[in-house]
């Protein structure tokens, strides 16, 4: 059994689970991946299969795996030398990616936020803690030195 044979194979389970457990996103993902494996030999079924999936997309639909499917449609239409819908596809795929990057963008930005606001926070404690520690270690000093004098007093 090939590869390829193997991996549809498991395409086609992995449908079949998403189907039971109604996950719509990892069905259009499923039919993504079953799609570019038929690509190659059947495109024409590929085509009608990412198609199918372009009904199943909806607003909760990530704007990455909108990008993956717009990308392959095009594929798809350039294959069978349909070259407006492959332009059309491909400006889609184009708007979706850059959504997609700007989300990731956006993410990485709260993160870096959140890393050095922690990061502040933590010098600030650390300062207080060391001033705390100065402030105790004068204070024993001067004890120190009040028993010694009342001691030679």
């Amino acid at each position: 059994m090939s590869q390829k044979t193997q991996a549809l194979e498991y395409t086609n389970k992995a449908l079949a689970i998403n189907y039971e457990i109604d996950n719509n996103s990892k069905i259009i993902e499923a039919q993504i991946i079953k799609s570019y494996l038929l690509l190659g030999l059947k495109p024409t079924l590929a085509k009608n299969l990412a198609k199918e999936s372009l009904q199943l997309l909806n607003s909760e639909t990530s704007n990455e795996i909108k990008a993956d499917l717009y990308n392959l449609l095009y594929e798809c239409y350039k294959r069978s030398n349909q070259t407006n819908r492959a332009l059309s596809m491909i400006e889609k795929y184009t708007v979706f990616r850059d959504s997609f990057q700007l989300e990731k963008n956006k993410i990485l930005i709260i993160k870096e936020t959140i890393k050095s606001q922690y990061e502040q926070k933590l010098q600030q404690n650390k300062s207080i803690n060391e001033k705390e520690n100065a402030i105790v270690k004068l204070t024993y000093t001067y004890r120190i030195y009040f028993v010694i004098s009342i001691t030679i007093l």
